[in-house]
């Protein structure tokens, strides 16, 4: 089993957390073996050894998502949902211990941050959200099993998998959309919402659902974060206070950009 970074945007975050989210589809890019996805895939079924950059079946995903870190001075209250890590300083005399807790904005009100490096403090509180390609491992929240890869035009997809990637069933109407939308929102709106969700991601990437791409389609299930109890007990909650240093992550590996 391995694991493997993938990001998502906040109202897919916030889908899979209700647990109507359930598949993601990525474009397939070719590697080295054409710039035409229809060859490379013919190639591929000839046995090119050419995987899903995502994993197999059974490999694990960890979600990157929008966050911000914060430091506590102090150990805080053990939360189940929540990552924490502990920092015991450097050894050096003025080095003190710390823990670092996110908070995720799909989800959480922006916090009450103040940061050392703000040039122009106006007095009051700012939250500096974190790009999600920026997460390290340890703070994401969101793991998810792969249970099944398959390949596929991105229009062959259908109304329960549209609804299985977390499509609303709501379709709103909008005079600045091309008529042949709107006809597809009121015959399919789960896959007419997905279209439209897909576009705002991939389009301007060259991917958009007119251009019809070959898509990765990666179902999984949600395993939640593996977070241990401690050992002693729940601390005490005292004062906290963010700094930018507390903001340093760094990005251990290349991941996709892709959000959707």
């Amino acid at each position: 089993m391995k694991e493997y970074p993938i990001l998502f945007s906040a109202p897919m975050v916030k889908a899979i957390l209700d647990g109507t989210k359930t598949q993601t589809r990525r474009v397939i890019k070719p590697r080295g073996v054409s710039d035409d996805v229809a060859q490379w895939l013919h190639a591929m079924a000839k046995g090119v050894d050419m995987p899903c950059p995502y994993g197999k079946p059974g490999d694990v995903l960890w979600v990157r998502e929008t966050f911000v870190l914060e430091r506590w001075d102090d150990e805080p209250k053990f939360a189940a949902d929540r990552p924490t890590q502990y920092n015991p300083g450097d050894g050096s005399e003025w080095s003190e211990e710390y823990w670092l807790r996110p908070h995720y904005r799909a989800t959480d009100p922006a916090p009450d941050l103040c940061y050392e490096d703000d040039e122009n403090d106006d007095g009051e509180p700012k939250c500096k959200w974190r790009p999600s390609i920026f997460m390290p491992r340890w703070a994401s929240r969101i793991t998810l099993e792969i249970v099944n890869i398959r390949v596929e035009r991105v229009q062959e997809i259908t109304r329960n998998d549209a609804k299985a990637e977390g499509a609303n069933f709501v379709w709103r109407w909008d005079a600045s959309r091309k008529p042949e939308l709107h006809k597809r929102g009121l015959l399919n709106p789960y896959i007419a919402n997905y279209s439209v969700l897909w576009d705002e991601i991939n389009e301007k990437r060259g991917f958009g659902w007119n251009v019809n791409p070959f898509v990765w389609v990666i179902e999984f299930q949600r395993r939640g974060i593996t977070q241990p109890a401690p050992d002693a007990g729940d601390s005490a909650v005292s004062t906290s206070l963010v700094h930018a240093s507390a903001l340093s992550t760094s990005q251990t590996e290349p991941t996709p950009t892709q959000r959707g």
